[in-house]
């Protein structure tokens, strides 16, 4: 007796059954891909907000690189005024010592011209 027959004897058709089984297939099937179909627009929300969020960081770079761009601006423009104004204060320094060293001339010839007035 072959299994059909046997089946056949319980009642049961043996096309009946295949198409049983096909069925409960096809929704075994539909629930393993459909069932994560069902998630798509929660993660699609999510995606949303993580784009959101570094949109927003990307916002913040920028404007802390902006904030750091005129930080260096003014420091290249602090360093500038340093050196002209390094240069100016060398070249009155300089200036300055000339005129010291003239006046010590100076004062070294009135004081030897008091030495030889003295010395008469």
């Amino acid at each position: 007796m072959t299994a059909r027959q046997k089946l056949e004897e319980k009642g049961m058709n043996l096309n009946t059954l295949l198409i049983l089984f096909a069925t409960a297939g096809g929704i075994f099937t539909a629930i393993k891909v459909g069932g994560p179909l069902l998630n798509v627009p929660e993660k699609m929300a999510q995606v949303d907000q993580q784009v959101s969020a570094v949109a927003g960081q990307a916002a913040n770079i920028e404007r802390t690189q902006a904030v750091q761009t005129e930080a260096l601006k003014t420091l290249a423009e602090v360093a500038k005024d340093s050196r002209d104004l390094r240069r100016d204060f060398d070249r009155s320094s300089a200036e300055s010592e000339a005129k010291h060293k003239d006046t010590d001339r100076q004062l070294e010839g009135v004081s030897r011209r008091l030495d030889r007035l003295e010395s008469r």
